[in-house]
């Protein structure tokens, strides 16, 4: 378990949370992919945007923007339009105070 504070849980009915364990195998995967910069990265992008005090919309525009063109099998301009996205969306509802 990496000591950042994450912690997946699996939650069944009825039951308390209980910590599961990434697999070795798919661990980098999960916890600090490269393409978000990596473990050793002071600019991964999970760090930054709790540094920084992002949000949910603008901390996944931050993240898209950073993995963009990184990811195995994602196309860069398709990372950039889900970021575009993500701050569309913000800019709309803190104009319009809608969901």
């Amino acid at each position: 378990m990496s000591g950042d504070g994450y912690n997946p849980v699996k939650l069944s009915t009825g039951q308390k949370p209980e910590a599961v364990e990434p697999e070795e195998e798919s661990y980098e995967e999960i916890d600090h992919p490269d393409h978000y910069g990596g473990r050793g990265n002071p600019y991964e992008a999970k760090k930054l945007i709790r540094v920084l005090g992002f949000g949910f919309f603008d901390g996944n525009a931050l993240k898209y923007m950073i993995r963009a063109g990184k990811k195995p099998g994602q196309d860069k301009i398709k990372d950039l339009k889900k970021a575009v996205w993500y701050l569309k969306d913000e800019i709309r509802f803190l104009e319009t105070g809608e969901y």
